[in-house]
Parts: C-alpha cells; sequence; structure tokens
C-alpha cells in the first residue's frame, strides 16, 4: 500500500474510482486468463476493491490492516455519514461507535506517529465500526503497527490466519467454527496460531481455502490483494467450491510450461510467461527455486525476456511456481507429470535423460579458476549463488577438442600456456569447452557507477561496464580515492561517477572515482521520498524525462524567497535548476508553478465511498468536472486544515490537481459557502 504525502509519491489509492459509474473495469495486470480475473471483478463489481486511475488492479500488492479494515467495515455495512443513501439509524450506530472507541483511538493515534499520520488516522471510523460490530477485538489493534527496537515504525502486513479470523467474523459464523473446529489439516497446523485453528478450518471446510494435509496454510505470510479478493467473494457471497469435513483436498499433479518471460516482478513474486502466442500470469511460491540450467542461483538471474521452464502446482484451487529454470533454447522441452515432454500445441515424448541433455547441450558460460590442466581436461573452480544467496564453491571438469580456442589478450593459447590460478571465462556445452578467454588474476576494471547498496554491513558498488550491469562488494580495507578529494571515502562516491576497480581475483582491492559538475533545468514531474536516497525526476526543454538521484543534506531553495525548504515543500509542475555532482542533485533551486492544473467551481455531488467529488464549473465551456478525492487530500479554508467531512453540497471551492492534466485531487480550498 502507498502512502499518499505532500510530495506525491504515487497516484495508487485504495478506492480510487466508482464502479457504479465505471462498470466492469479491464484491469491492464489481471487479464482474463489470470487465475484471480472473476473474482477481481466480482469484488469491483461489489464495489469492495478496486485500482488505481492507470487501470492496475496491482493484485500482488500486499494488505496492511488498515486497508483490510476499510474493505471490511464497507461489507459489514459501514457508510460514510455524508453518504446520501445513509439512513439516520445508521447514522447513528457509526457516531455511537466512534464516540465508544474514540478514546482507545486517540491513544493509539498518540503511541505511534504512523497511524496519526492523516491516512492511517482517516480509518479510525471504520475500525471503531469494526469493533462495535465485534469484528476486531481491542487487541487486535496492537497487530496493525510495529515499532522497532530503535524506534522506527513500520505499518504491519495482514496476516493469512488474521485475514481468516476477521472474515469469519465478518460472515458471522466464529460461534460456529469454535463450536465445531479444532485444528485445521494443513501441514503446517502446528504453526497456526491456537484462536486462529478453528475460524481457518471452517474456510477450509466451506472450500474458501483449499488444501488438505499435503499443502501449508503459511499462517504468518503475507495477504495479496487478488488473495483477499477471492476470499472475500468466495467466504461473503459464498461461492467457495464446498468439500466435506471428510474430504482431503491434496495438490494437484505438477505442471511444467515452458516460454518466455513477458512479466517478472521479484518484489512481489509475481510472473508474466508468454507460452504459443498467449501471455499467463502466476504467483511465486516464497521458498521457489531458480536455475540457470542445472545450477541453482538466485531470481536477480531472472530477465524480462528470458527463455524459461516454470514448474506448477496447483494449491487452493492456485497455481504457483515453485521452480524457475532460465534456458538457452528456444527448442521445446516441456516435462508433463507422466515423465512425457509436451510442446505447446502438439505433443512429443522424450526420457528424463533427454531433457537433461537438451539443456546441458545449450551454450553456457562458466566463469572461475583454473585448478588444474591435464591431458585434454580442464578443471574449473567455478562460485555459484544459490537462492538464498550463499555463495557455494564447486570443481567442474571440462573436456577439450582440437576446436577449443582458448585466448589471452586477443591471442590463442595452447594447454600447456594455461597455469592454475588463471582466471577463465569459458562457453561450454555440455561437458565440452568449447571457448575461453583467461584473464590476468590482478586487473583494472572500469565502468559507471549507478547504485550504491549497503546489505548486512556490506557495501557494494553496481556499475555498468561495457553495457553490462556488475556488482562488487566493498570491504573496509579498500583504499577508496576521488579526483579534487583529499582522503575521499565511500560518502564521497557518485551515482554517475566514472569508477576504476583494482582487482585481484574476484576482491577489490581499491577504488578511483572520478566526478564532473553539470547543471541541468527542466519541470518537476515526480518526486520520490525514500529513506535510502530520494529522487527527483524533471522533464527538460527538449521533452525528455530523466531522473536524479538527491544527496543526502542536499540544499534545497525556494528562488521566491531565497530560503531553505524541506524535499517536502516540492510541487510538481515547478521550474527547477538542478546542481549536479555527477548525477546526484547537491543543490535543487525551485521557482514558480508553470504548469499546474486548478479547477474552480460548486460543488455540485459528493461521493465518499467512490472517492469522487462533481464539480460544477462557472465555464459552460467545461461544464461538470468530476475529480478523484483520495483519503490524502488536503482540506482548507482561511489557512484552517478541515476534513472531508466538512465540504457540503452547493460550496465554492478551488481544487489543485496532483498532476497538471489530471483528475486527482491534491488539495481543496474553499472559498465560500
Amino acid at each position: 500500500m502507498k502512502i499518499i504525502s505532500k510530495a506525491v509519491i504515487s497516484l495508487s489509492l485504495a478506492f480510487c474510482m466508482s464502479t457504479s459509474v465505471f462498470a466492469q473495469v479491464s484491469y491492464i495486470d489481471v487479464p482474463e486468463n489470470h487465475w484471480a480475473y472473476d473474482v477481481v471483478q466480482k469484488a469491483t463489481e461489489m464495489n469492495w476493491m478496486t485500482g488505481n486511475l492507470q487501470n492496475e488492479f496491482k493484485p500482488q500488492e500486499v494488505i496492511d490492516y488498515f486497508y483490510f479494515s476499510g474493505i471490511a467495515a464497507k461489507i459489514a455495512g459501514y457508510k460514510d455519514p455524508l453518504e446520501n443513501n445513509i439512513t439516520e439509524a445508521e447514522k447513528k450506530y457509526a457516531d455511537e461507535a466512534y464516540q465508544k472507541y474514540k478514546s482507545v483511538l486517540d491513544q493509539y493515534t498518540k503511541n505511534f506517529k504512523k497511524w496519526d499520520e492523516a491516512y492511517y488516522k482517516n480509518f479510525n471510523e471504520e475500525i471503531a465500526y469494526l469493533l462495535q460490530k465485534g469484528i476486531l477485538k481491542t487487541e487486535d489493534l496492537n497487530k496493525f503497527i510495529i515499532k522497532q527496537a530503535d524506534g522506527t515504525e513500520q505499518v504491519a502486513s495482514l496476516s493469512r490466519e488474521d485475514m481468516a479470523v476477521f472474515i469469519v467474523r465478518l460472515i458471522g459464523k466464529e460461534e460456529y467454527a469454535i463450536n465445531n473446529y479444532t485444528k485445521t489439516r494443513f501441514l503446517d497446523d502446528a504453526l497456526i496460531s491456537e484462536n486462529a485453528k478453528a475460524h481457518i478450518a471452517y474456510l477450509n471446510d466451506a472450500g474458501v481455502l483449499q488444501g488438505g494435509e499435503n499443502v501449508k496454510f503459511d499462517p504468518k505470510g503475507k495477504v495479496y490483494k487478488a488473495v483477499l479478493a477471492k476470499v472475500l467473494v468466495e467466504s461473503v457471497l459464498g461461492t467457495g467450491s464446498q468439500t466435506s469435513s471428510n474430504q482431503t483436498t491434496s495438490t494437484d499433479k505438477e505442471v511444467y510450461l515452458q516460454g518466455k518471460v513477458e512479466y517478472f516482478n521479484s518484489d512481489y513474486d509475481y510472473l508474466g510467461i508468454n507460452s504459443g502466442n498467449k501471455t499467463s500470469y502466476y504467483p511465486i511460491k516464497e521458498n521457489a527455486t531458480y536455475y540457470i540450467g542445472t545450477k541453482e542461483t538466485n531470481k536477480e538471474s531472472i530477465k524480462k525476456g528470458d527463455n524459461v521452464m516454470i514448474q506448477l502446482v496447483n494449491e487452493g484451487n492456485i497455481d504457483y511456481v515453485v521452480k524457475i529454470t532460465r534456458i538457452d533454447t528456444t527448442s521445446p522441452v516441456f516435462p508433463d507429470s507422466s515423465g512425457n515432454y509436451t510442446n505447446t500445441g502438439s505433443t512429443s515424448n522424450h526420457s528424463y535423460t533427454d531433457y537433461q541433455d537438451n539443456l546441458n547441450v545449450s551454450a553456457r558460460k562458466v566463469e572461475g579458476i583454473i585448478n588444474s590442466v591435464k591431458d585434454s581436461d580442464v578443471e574449473i573452480i567455478v562460485k555459484y549463488v544459490n537462492y538464498k544467496g550463499e555463495i557455494k564453491e564447486e570443481s567442474e571438469t571440462y573436456n577439450v577438442n582440437s576446436n577449443t580456442i582458448i585466448t589471452k589478450n586477443n591471442k590463442e593459447l595452447s594447454l600447456s600456456d594455461i597455469k592454475k590460478g588463471d582466471i577463465i571465462v569459458a562457453q561450454v556445452k555440455g561437458s565440452l569447452l568449447t571457448k575461453g578467454e583467461v584473464i590476468e588474476s590482478q586487473r583494472e576494471v572500469t565502468g559507471t557507477l549507478i547504485e550504491k547498496k549497503r546489505t548486512n554491513g556490506l557495501y557494494k558498488l553496481v556499475l555498468e561496464v561495457k553495457n553490462d550491469t556488475v556488482e562488487y562488494s566493498i570491504g573496509s580495507d579498500v583504499t577508496i580515492a576521488k579526483k579534487g578529494v583529499d582522503e575521499a571515502a565511500w560518502n564521497d562516491l557518485r551515482i554517475g561517477d566514472k569508477i576504476t576497480l583494482g582487482l585481484e581475483y574476484e576482491k577489490v582491492i581499491d577504488v578511483w572515482a572520478e566526478g564532473y559538475s553539470s547543471r541541468v533545468t527542466g519541470i518537476i514531474q515526480e518526486v520520490l521520498v525514500s529513506a535510502n536516497q530520494s529522487k527527483v525526476t524533471i522533464e527538460h526543454e527538449d521533452g525528455t524525462i530523466k531522473t536524479y538521484p538527491i544527496m543526502y543534506g542536499a540544499k534545497i531553495v525556494d528562488r521566491l524567497t531565497d530560503e531553505e525548504i524541506s524535499i517536502y515543500d516540492i510541487r510538481l509542475g515547478q521550474e527547477a535548476v538542478l546542481y549536479l555532482d555527477s548525477m546526484e542533485v547537491e543543490e535543487l533551486v525551485l521557482s514558480k508553478q508553470i504548469k499546474l492544473s486548478t479547477v474552480q467551481g460548486y460543488i455540485e455531488n459528493i461521493s465518499f465511498s467512490g472517492d469522487y467529488i462533481d464539480i460544477r464549473t462557472e465555464s459552460d465551456f467545461i461544464g461538470t468536472k468530476r475529480i478523484r478525492m483520495g483519503k490524502g487530500v488536503e482540506i482548507f479554508k482561511d489557512n484552517r486544515r478541515l476534513s472531508r467531512r466538512d465540504l457540503k453540497k452547493g460550496m465554492l471551492v478551488v481544487i489543485t490537481m496532483k498532476t497538471y492534466g489530471g483528475d486527482q485531487a491534491e488539495k481543496i480550498t474553499i472559498l465560500s459557502k
């Protein structure tokens, strides 16, 4: 879930369009062949969940407790007090609920800075409504935000077992579940909290949570938006596939599919694969394994456009990816559950050995250190990174024949010229080394710095070297020097610097950097505020759009007042001058906002459930305009901050848009009643 702040980071909102107006939505990331297509459409039709203005549903977006509360309250009957169709009885119930739990919620707002942020605090009335209904208990509120040991706060992801508990309460089946169930049939039943087992078992028996003793439930795992849509639709509307209490639903047989990666989101673990001129989308299991040929690797090795073979298993009526193998061939190699291998649209039989041979004869790259050379064999010590990120060393021996070509500095070598300890980059097919390049153990690599990282206390530089991206670890003993900087250190390195690394084998010995200064101008398009490194995107005069990282401690100045301001004071559409150290912003000077959309007119209609208002403008040419109004919108009157509830039909307002030409409100100023 993305938080809406003064500096616009994202236009993704929880409730950004009214389905009653727009009817069925064709989400670009949930096509008709998506496993969740039907439930997503139903959840949208019921106005429980929807997507953003780019027609993205975000099926793999992680759900937190606040977002869930907003949806659950709406299903439970909550209506915004300003809704046109709310009855006096409904309004009284919601108000009494809020007054009853106001002191409790005020305490959480006081204890957690995150809770006090406008976006999260705006859910307090829905949370109070759920507390009054018994769908939430006061002790559940302790799970909404986690305070770390260092004092930082993190909005918690809704756990799968809590989702089950809340939904069973939502449909009024908690007492029945507790009286009739004591344990689940899931493989990881021992990991499920005792007070959640009855709820999970009930939903399992009702066919909403499908699986049996061969399937794990993953009780502490995250809940994704598409999964929540499925569970809500099938439990609240009763469309789950029913199973008897004695029936065990086991995992379906394994299925293999080969094709080209069209979409791969490693953050949300989601894959789109094109096979037979059709793209299908699958969630990836958290413990999925990744291979290049027969060698285990990590998910960073999988890129869009790769030819892959994926292994699928069906759990809870959902096909999950459990293994991805990158293959350097487009030849069909599809093993099915019977041991045969099926091409898209046709079937051919191969043995398992044929399949392995097919993988092995495909050319692949091997990098390592020569361990020995004898007769017609070359033994290479190769390091691999497995899916856990662990580095493994393996000794591999490859045959060399008369067609093998091994070079060093563009000169061909004989086997006798190759020494133990030499570095070799080789192309192999199966057990045959077809060609190789020998490299000095001590050497230099020059590239452009594109990213700086610190992982588990270890510094890393990511360089672009000859159109390739390479990552190097920088130890505490590495000497860092930079042109024009005395006693340079890690913090003196800038994105865009020309970097020369001194290497001994894979170890970095020293770092030499050269930076440059420049000045660019443009119009602010986007601002990303991040604890790691904030960024600003500008549109240049020639129409090109480019993103620049902002240096920690960078100076931001308002040219009109000549005062220093914060990153949160930047507005889209402002003129900006960026003073760069290489590619990082050292100083940002802002002037007038020359691209700004505002609308002035009278409020003709308000929909808080649909998050929009209709404005009748004073110009007959424009007429009535619908403006999107998220919960993070700022409301002002005479420099006083108000809430959305202070908006009334007939008011004269000026609305400032988040982006010029857009229809999403950032600020609403009330001019008169």
